[in-house]
């Protein structure tokens, strides 16, 4: 078993919950069942602004995803020092 993590981007849980593309529809279902993946608490906070103001979910259903996608992956919270040190490994 591989100690390898990945990172979900917003775009990757957006495609989970969008049904007007399937082939993305299916991919992004597929890459989010890895067992080993991270999102920042940015990256949940823009996944429930899309899916209220662009897909117009439901609270109810909007609230059902925010629980999902939080028990099936670990949440970081980005601080200001992920931020700096990100800057540093940009301009390498």
């Amino acid at each position: 078993m591989s100690d390898e993590r990945f990172f979900l981007d917003t775009n990757i849980l957006l495609y989970c919950y969008a049904q007007d593309e399937p082939i993305r529809h299916s991919i992004a279902l597929q890459v989010a069942a890895n067992t080993n993946t991270i999102i920042s608490t940015q990256v949940l906070k823009e996944t429930h602004n899309v899916l209220r103001k662009k897909l117009k979910l439901p609270w109810q259903d909007i609230r059902s995803a925010v629980d999902e996608i939080e028990s099936n992956n670990e949440l970081v919270q980005v601080k200001l020092a992920t931020i700096h040190k990100a800057v540093v490994l940009a301009e390498r």
